[in-house]
């Protein structure tokens, strides 16, 4: 199972244990793994009365609680903040003011954008506010390119400019953090969606949103219709459509320093919550590698109440992630269990804001309980419950020598009736969708346990 395969790889002991050799505390220890334990903790978790757990819910609060109630009855140390297990984020719900916010292009191209209608912020990893200006550097490539189209360019208070000719409006841009890391002003999407397409996008996306207070936010994505900008930009030397047809072979990159674009969006704030992590470590018994730290984590929010689908309103979300959730959950007590504890220590994070744009997991990584740099692994559970009975999907395996380790924990157990295998959907850019994520992009090696979507993947049949 995976769990046991998750426990054979952070704890070299416990493989042997398992064998047969050492004391009996191992098997003590993965005969907590039970199915009908593990059963009862996702019944929980995905039960009506949590009413989907969205982020932030008084049902997401009564799941935080009860899982740091089940961290201190394993023994785990609380992490979150002084003497409590719980580490809170501060979300704000904010509404753009369309009439007060504007855009422009000027230099040698001048064009007046009014939001609605020729541009939209979309809620990414940043949400945008005040000003946003800079120099434009114009990118056309694939999502999927292998490499750093953009290595060695100054990216500092740019706007990098990508375009899509695509008329159903799915978005597939490139975008990597450490763009953000370099001073990228702003990513701006000239999209050449269908009136319909950018009507739904702009009712959706200046609705109110929530978003986190975030010191240290990442870079805007702002939306811009190509019937906007288009021949403006032409007129200035960027044919973006140009650009893309060149591209098809490899990612081309145009500084454009004659040419600047400039937000001016205007927001308030109307109300204000807390959000919950949930944080427990169980201290290493190596006196010198009990300073650094394996991450075990899983997200515990899902997307709330919603759409009724044939009468039922709750997304309960028992796969996403309840299933990673009991994981976790299930790991920390199999591990506090043992006799003698792992020599590394153990860090068992359960996150909020997952489904919002992996916002507790940003949060911890920002402001982890020990420094960034002791934290030596991240192993991610996020949807393990469903598709195959004998086989994970184990996304970041190539990204660091974690896959290597995996593979010969894998070989050395054939009792476990468990394959692990490579990313089979790469073009879903899963390695940036979970929170792993946000452990991989400060330099921490990571596994990301995984087993696909499905037919119930975000309805309430989950």
């Amino acid at each position: 199972m995976v769990l046991v395969l998750a426990l054979s790889l952070a704890a070299p002991a416990m493989a042997a244990q398992m064998r047969g050799a050492g004391s009996s505390d191992g098997s003590a220890a993965v005969a907590l793994l039970t199915p009908a334990t593990i059963a009862a903790r996702i019944t929980t978790l995905a039960h009506d009365s949590m009413r989907g757990r969205a982020t932030p819910s008084p049902e997401l609060d009564q799941a935080a609680e009860w899982i740091a109630a089940e961290f201190g009855r394993y023994g785990l140390v609380p992490a979150g903040g002084p003497e409590t297990f719980l580490q809170r984020y501060t979300v704000e719900r904010t509404q753009l003011d369309v009439a007060r916010s504007s855009g422009r292009v000027t230099g040698a191209a001048r064009a007046s954008l009014v939001m609605g209608r020729d541009f939209v912020v979309v809620p990414f990893n940043n949400p945008g506010r005040g000003t946003i200006e800079g120099e434009v550097v114009a990118l056309a490539a694939s999502p999927t390119d292998a490499g750093d189209p953009l290595a060695g360019i100054d990216l500092k208070g740019k706007v990098l400019v990508q375009y899509s000719s695509r008329t159903d409006g799915q978005i597939r841009l490139s975008t990597r953090p450490e763009w953000s890391e370099a001073g990228l002003a702003a990513i701006v999407w000239v999209s050449r969606a269908r009136e319909e397409v950018w009507d739904a996008w702009a009712a959706r996306w200046n609705r109110p949103r929530l978003e986190v207070v975030n010191p240290n936010p990442g870079t805007p994505l702002i939306a811009v219709r190509a019937q906007a900008v288009e021949q403006t930009l032409r007129s200035a030397g960027l044919d973006l459509h140009a650009l893309e047809q060149e591209a098809r072979e490899e990612p081309i990159v145009r500084s454009v320093p004659d040419v600047r674009v400039r937000f001016s969006l205007v927001s308030r704030t109307t109300q204000r919550y807390e959000a919950p992590n949930v944080v427990g470590i169980l201290p290493g018994s190596d006196p010198t590698l009990k300073n650094e730290y394996v991450v075990f984590s899983a997200h515990m929010d899902h997307v709330g109440v919603g759409r009724a689908v044939n009468g039922d309103s709750v997304y309960n979300g028992a796969d996403d992630d309840a299933s990673g959730t009991a994981g976790v959950m299930s790991l920390a007590e199999a591990f506090a269990a043992l006799d003698r504890a792992p020599r590394r220590s153990m860090i068992f994070l359960m996150v909020s804001g997952e489904e919002r744009g992996l916002w507790g997991s940003e949060y911890f990584t920002g402001n982890p309980p020990v420094p960034i740099e002791q934290i030596v692994a991240n192993v991610n559970l996020d949807m393990i419950g469903r598709n195959w009975p004998d086989t994970i999907v184990a996304i970041g395996r190539q990204q660091s020598n974690l896959g290597t380790t995996l593979a010969r924990v894998n070989a050395a157990h054939p009792e476990l009736r468990m394959t692990a295998i490579d990313d089979l959907w790469p073009d879903e850019r899963f390695y940036y969708r979970s929170d792993h994520y946000n452990f991989a992009r400060r330099g921490v090696p990571v596994l990301f346990f995984f087993n696909g979507v499905h037919e119930d993947y975000h309805r309430p049949s989950d």
